[in-house]
């Protein structure tokens, strides 16, 4: 199996969106684990990562249920998908 890094990304990585919020992380994140285009959700005390099935969906997903929830974060922000996640994927299959 011969992939250039780039195509490994393409076809493995999928985005991570991390939200921090003040309050009612719980309930949020049990709203996300509701949704079609969530594929794994890690709760750490105030942060919430959101691997999405892609780009497009999980940013206007984030953004949208984030607005009906009227959730007060402090930051959301699209992660960097490591090496390490990508191999990961690629070991399981």
């Amino acid at each position: 199996m011969e992939s250039t890094l780039a195509d490994l990304k393409k076809n493995y990585a999928l985005p991570v969106f991390l939200i921090e919020t003040k309050e009612g992380m719980e309930e949020l994140a049990e709203a996300f684990r509701k949704q079609p285009w969530v594929e794994e959700i890690e709760l750490d005390g105030r942060q919430l990562r959101i691997q999405a099935v892609n780009m497009t969906q999980g940013r206007d997903g984030v953004l949208r249920l984030l607005r009906d929830n009227n959730a007060l974060y402090t930051k959301v922000e699209a992660e960097a998908v490591s090496l390490e996640e990508v191999f990961m994927k690629v070991m399981r299959r």
